[in-house]
């Protein structure tokens, strides 16, 4: 951790994580930073007011401001769904019965009629 900015490199690679979806607590971690530095090198911001520089009433709410913020995958995941249960009965009589052996289903063998060679067959039919 040395002082000063971080580096083009460090920087290049804070900037590549973050594009993976690296929160910035891992990518801190994983560059031996504060969470501090990595935000200001990856994330520019725009420079506060004069009032809020003198410690204005909202400091802390212009601080906020100047992050755009980050959107979690739970809030672009969308709402809770309801189900009827007569509608989750039918996608559960859809599923074809467990004929597998032991060993088939230990190891993950797919059902039959959700095999590719079925899906061939039908298509061939």
């Amino acid at each position: 951790m040395a002082p000063g900015p971080l580096s083009k490199v460090k920087v290049e690679i804070a900037r590549r994580m973050r594009q993976a979806g690296s929160p910035t607590a891992t990518i801190a971690k994983m560059l031996a930073e504060p969470e501090e530095k990595i935000l200001n090198a990856i994330e520019p911001v725009a420079p506060l007011s004069v009032g809020a520089m003198n410690g204005g009433p909202n400091l802390a709410k212009a601080n906020a401001a100047r992050r755009k913020p980050e959107i979690t995958r739970a809030q672009t995941s969308g709402g809770s769904v309801k189900a009827d249960r007569s509608e989750i009965e039918a996608r559960l009589a859809e599923i074809p019965t467990d004929t597998r052996d032991l060993t088939g289903r230990i190891f993950g063998d797919p059902l039959h009629g959700r095999r590719a060679i079925d899906r061939r067959s039908e298509g061939a039919k």
